[in-house]
């Protein structure tokens, strides 16, 4: 293109090809384009904050201290709403708070040790992944295998040494996450007053409630000898299982102590 004598190249061209297309726009195209931007707005000075929206002329600071109040609605609301509670299991968490007591009170500040733990379950994994080859490459799908090193890590730490190499806990966790959010996205296509019949219909609501059986076969026995082995002193108490399943044996009390409950939570967890 060339303008008073200058030649300003195929640059220039291109910018005023998408200024002619943008100004040459259907009245369809613009009134589209104003309805987004309405709405848009609409949202960001919108009163109804469920997750701690910010208001277009709301302080930064007024912000934080509405989330921090609200903080805990906010998260009951979201599993309710945005995740399906009831119809995938997960308003679980809403029923008790033993998970994330344990969560703040015990594994977080033993973090620093339980590390070492998580290095020697990560070497047998990744020996396992990974032997050792005679300089050949190999072809590997790299998403299970993360996936696998994942769930055996935090297994680990959650259900300790006797489950965490137990391929039966490893895909049932994989499998149950899987499920959960499967059944969120296919309920959520529907309006709500048909969710409720969906998700009767809905074959990974029907999984879930697999999986929750499976992991009750799976930790209700653990639990039980844990607590038989405990009953006769046969285990003493700086030898308990350092994982996040016995320290939410130790305080559990009521139906929160159930070994059903518990393997609900576990599932919930991982």
């Amino acid at each position: 293109m060339a303008t008073g004598g200058k030649d300003y190249g195929a640059g220039a061209d291109l910018l005023m090809g998408l200024m002619e297309t943008t100004l040459l726009a259907s009245p369809l195209t613009i009134l589209t384009f104003l309805i987004v931007v309405l709405y848009a707005a609409s949202l960001l000075t919108s009163r109804n904050r469920n997750i701690a929206g910010r208001g277009t002329f709301e302080p930064t600071l007024w912000t934080c201290v509405r989330f921090f109040r609200h903080a805990k609605s906010n998260i009951d609301q979201g599993y309710k709403q945005n995740l399906l509670g009831k119809y995938t299991t997960l308003d679980t968490v809403l029923k008790s708070d033993l998970h994330g007591r344990v969560l703040q009170t015990r594994l977080t500040p033993n973090l620093k040790t339980l590390i070492p733990l998580l290095k020697d379950e990560l070497e047998v994994v990744m020996a396992e992944h990974f032997p050792a080859g005679n300089g050949t490459e190999i072809s590997l799908k790299i998403y299970p295998i993360c996936l696998n090193l994942i769930s055996h890590m935090s297994a680990r730490l959650f259900v300790g040494l006797s489950l965490c190499r137990d391929e039966r806990w490893i895909n049932l966790c994989v499998s149950y996450a899987e499920n959960v959010f499967r059944a969120v996205i296919l309920v959520c296509l529907y309006p709500s007053f048909l969710q409720p019949l969906v998700s009767f219909f809905t074959p990974y609501t029907w999984f879930i409630r697999q999986n929750r059986r499976s992991a009750e076969r799976i930790i209700s026995p653990l639990v039980s000898q844990r607590r038989k082995e405990q009953a006769h002193h046969d285990v003493l108490p700086n030898e308990k299982s350092k994982d996040l399943l016995q320290w939410m044996m130790d305080p559990a009390r009521g139906d929160k102590g159930e070994p059903q409950n518990l393997a609900h939570e576990q599932l919930l967890i991982a």
